[in-house]
């Protein structure tokens, strides 16, 4: 399994979620005022500050699948209160996405403080010094933390957010009782697997040729030397010059 160690953009987090959960429905949230153009992802909803909140309690009552983002904003709060007070806990599910220490410690101790509800410490959930997962709930609000992976044949290099989603996710479709199926296995993985074997085979044969070459000049420079082990101890060595007294 391949666990998501890069953080992407919201938007691109917010578009394969919406596209991973489709197979539940259609992913909607209120959009931010004064927006020139919707963000990819969820349908957009738009409502005065008056009027947001009674869109949102409307929401709730009809939603297959509540997912919330955990956060430390005033809104994001509210929300969270609104789903702990009106729905089942089995149909909620909370979002934790590159949430470090300080960010995650502070949500889970309003969650504790606010409601009882228990969440992990952040070294039981963290990994690459942050928090990213799904957290889904029994009928008693007890916690259970997803992290985020796929096997990695199987998490496409274009859209491997969504396919990170689509495996962590699992469990939620199959307590939903909605269709769950693998994804076929990524082409350009095996293309890059394949690749990357060719690369490494070409590596280890160099080596090995280069080690064979260095052992062919040590051979041949241990030929080309005398056997010193052949010259009789005490034998006469060759005197270069003349004597002296000699003609």
């Amino acid at each position: 399994m391949l666990n998501y160690p890069v953080l992407p953009r919201r938007t691109e987090v917010e578009e394969a979620l919406a596209s991973a959960v489709a197979p539940l429905g259609t992913m909607v949230a209120i959009g931010q005022p004064g927006e020139s153009l919707p963000l990819p992802g969820a349908i957009r909803s738009y409502a005065s500050e008056n009027e947001w909140r009674e869109v949102v309690d409307k929401w709730l009552s009809m939603a297959r699948l509540v997912i919330l983002r955990a956060g430390a904003t005033e809104g994001v709060w509210w929300e969270t209160q609104r789903v702990v007070a009106t729905v089942r806990p089995r149909k909620v599910l909370i979002l934790t996405f590159g949430l470090d220490q300080s960010t995650y410690k502070s949500f889970a101790e309003r969650m504790h403080t606010a409601f009882g509800i228990h969440l992990p410490g952040f070294t039981d959930v963290q990994r690459w010094r942050s928090v990213s997962g799904f957290f889904e709930f029994d009928d008693d609000w007890t916690p259970r933390f997803l992290a985020i992976r796929a096997p990695y044949l199987r998490t496409p290099l274009y859209t491997a957010m969504e396919a990170f989603f689509h495996y962590t996710l699992r469990p939620v479709f199959v307590k939903l009782g909605v269709g769950w199926s693998p994804l076929p296995v990524a082409a350009t993985k095996v293309i890059f697997i394949s690749v990357e074997a060719c690369f490494l085979f070409v590596i280890v044969i160099g080596l090995c040729l280069i080690f064979l070459l260095l052992l062919l000049i040590m051979a041949l420079l241990l030929g080309a030397s005398p056997d010193l082990r052949k010259i009789p101890l005490g034998a006469p060595q060759l005197a270069v010059g003349r004597k002296a007294g000699s003609p």
